[in-house]
């Protein structure tokens, strides 16, 4: 109740205007925000008084002091009372609109998470862009990060992370740079010198990246390319890995009854470009389709329970699939695996040499940071024979596969829903977001003429209850779908 109490008070006085202090010809603001901070954080010689922090700022507020406006919008923010957040955002707006770096910079932050305004990574790279300019080495460091991995709708590009990685003093970006020169990502190959930089970083989290790439460097081995176990939530998988050299292939039609039974194989990890093979993961699985219920039913070696995944043409969506995959690298050593939730697979069949694959495009989600997974594909085979005695080149000619169409951010959404799609032409498009049973349809973006090119469409589902979800996407009279799933806000 006190709690209670105390939050009360505090946004009722982010609504006051204290006159006297607004009468004073003195005021400091700058002197006052300082304050504010010291209150709010607590020092060893100032306790932590919430109230007293708001108190020092709202004169200042009343004279437009961007520091002011900042502070009292990331109380706003911070409030945990959604009914705020647009307050909390605007006003931060007022704060980077009059040339505040720090307000710029968190600008970009919420416009990127879509917090007090509409997801929109165009407007987060914009405001980023202009925290940069004003010194910000944080903002310089988030935009290298964005194209680092390609999150939401920005390309995916490494020489364009490392430009602002360079940019940038701050630890993180000369961390994730280190990493750049290690692995020649947009930039020449310099493991020296990537050892060198972590080393000197200055962060404990470096340092423990540093020492893990030192000793495979040092042993003249690589751990570029992983052949590991893979665990279903808690259960683990091993399988020997070998050598194949047939690639030549022919594309088979997908038909669902070949789904069905003993599958062997592995789950092919890339990097963020999508080009690079960094781990493999021996994996078996048995599959079982109904063709009466569209489902398949998969039971993968190694975990206790069956998993029950809707077929939508040629894809499988999965409810609760989660598998826990080491890590190439780890910086914190809470996370030496990560756990992925598994989202849906897009099947391929393809023939070599008269034998059967089955492969896929895995949509992930690694919800411990709020990003997607990096590119994943499973290459599988009813051969056992031949299922894992495959290199890596074989590998990557099997794996080998165009994305799905429709593409969202983020997946699973609990209320802002970004999709996208790439037109080879100009047409007539139309967007529709239907539940799964088919008893609700709405229209996302009516019938208009789009130009060729990657178009995006914007959608709030916050009153939307929780389940999976049907996008369609009409096209020159084809119909694109894609199962997506809302969770609780």
């Amino acid at each position: 109740m006190e709690v209670k109490k105390m939050s009360g008070l505090l946004i009722g006085l982010l609504g006051c205007v204290l006159v006297t202090n607004a009468q004073n010809e003195d005021l400091d603001c700058k002197a006052n925000y300082k304050n504010a901070l010291y209150y709010l954080q607590g020092t060893d010689s100032i306790q932590k008084d919430s109230l007293k922090a708001v108190s020092l700022i709202q004169a200042c507020l009343e004279r437009g002091d961007s520091d002011a406006q900042l502070l009292q919008g990331q109380l706003y923010l911070g409030s945990h009372r959604e009914h705020l957040y647009k307050t909390g955002f605007s006003l931060v707006y007022k704060a980077a609109s009059r040339g505040n770096v720090a307000a710029a910079f968190e600008l970009g932050v919420l416009y990127k998470y879509g917090k007090g305004c509409r997801l929109n990574f165009d407007k987060a790279l914009e405001w980023f862009q202009k925290a940069a300019e004003g010194g910000s080495e944080k903002a310089a460091y988030s935009i290298g990060y964005l194209h680092y991995k390609g999150l939401g709708t920005v390309p995916q590009d490494y020489a364009m992370a490392v430009t602002w990685f360079q940019r940038s003093n701050h630890p993180r970006a000369k961390h994730w740079l280190a990493i750049c020169y290690y692995y020649g990502y947009g930039v020449p190959q310099d493991r020296e010198l990537a050892l060198e930089m972590l080393q000197n970083n200055g962060s404990e989290s470096s340092y423990r990246v540093y020492e893990q790439l030192r000793l495979s460097f040092e042993a003249s081995t690589s751990i570029d390319t992983v052949k590991t176990e893979v665990d279903y939530e808690q259960s683990g998988v091993t399988t020997t890995t070998n050598t194949t050299t047939s690639t030549a292939l022919n594309a088979v039609p997908f038909l669902a009854p070949k789904l069905s039974g003993a599958w062997q194989g592995n789950l092919v990890q890339y990097d963020w470009s999508g080009t690079r093979i960094e781990q493999v993961f021996p994996i078996s699985l048995q599959m079982d389709y109904d063709a009466i219920l569209q489902e398949v039913t998969c039971r993968w070696a190694g975990a206790e329970n069956s998993y029950i995944a809707i077929l939508e043409g040629s894809t499988l969506y999965f409810e609760e699939l989660f598998l826990y995959l080491p890590r190439l690298f780890f910086d914190d050593v809470r996370q030496k695996k990560l756990r992925y939730q598994i989202l849906s697979s897009n099947f391929e069949f393809k023939e070599s040499s008269g034998i059967l694959y089955a492969t896929a495009i895995l949509e992930s989600d690694i919800s411990a940071w709020r990003e997607p997974g990096a590119p994943m594909r499973l290459v599988l085979s009813k051969d056992t024979s031949q299922s894992a005695t495959l290199s890596l080149e074989a590998l990557t000619a099997l794996a080998g596969q165009k994305d799905n169409f429709i593409k969202v951010h983020p997946n699973p959404f609990q209320s802002q829903l970004l999709i996208t799609y790439t037109l080879d032409t100009p047409g007539e498009v139309s967007v529709q977001l239907s539940s799964f049973d088919g008893t609700f349809t709405q229209n996302v973006l009516p019938g208009s003429y789009q130009q060729a090119g990657e178009q995006q469409a914007y959608y709030d589902g916050s009153g939307l209850a929780t389940g999976n979800y049907v996008i369609r996407v009409m096209v020159h009279g084809e119909v694109y779908t894609k199962i997506i799933i809302k969770n609780k806000l």
